[in-house]
């Protein structure tokens, strides 16, 4: 099934690649969660990075997800779930898997 949604990229804060200037996470924070992920994903061919996206007025919801991992406690205590889904983003008429 291919479902298409029109977005919108937002600027974040750059954390998780690392590159914004906070001192908690100078690596970023996918660096410290990737190793929970790394026995399912293989992450050489991808960037440490996240894109937001808008799809507001729309809220989207994962109903089933390629990968998922439950009660990572990656930082402090903090329990966090991911999910992972296999996406293309066309930009331009350039598609990026």
């Amino acid at each position: 099934m291919l479902n298409k949604i029109k977005a919108v990229l937002k600027e974040g804060y750059n954390v998780a690649s690392g590159q914004s200037k906070d001192e908690q996470f100078p690596e970023g924070t996918i660096s410290l969660q990737k190793k929970f992920f790394d026995k399912e994903i293989n992450f050489d061919n991808f960037y440490l990075g996240t894109l937001n996206f808008s799809i507001a007025p729309f809220k989207f919801d994962i109903k089933k997800s390629d990968f998922s991992f439950f009660d990572i406690e990656w930082f402090d205590g903090e329990k966090e779930n991911f999910f992972f889904v296999e996406c293309e983003l066309d930009f331009n008429s350039r598609f990026y898997k």
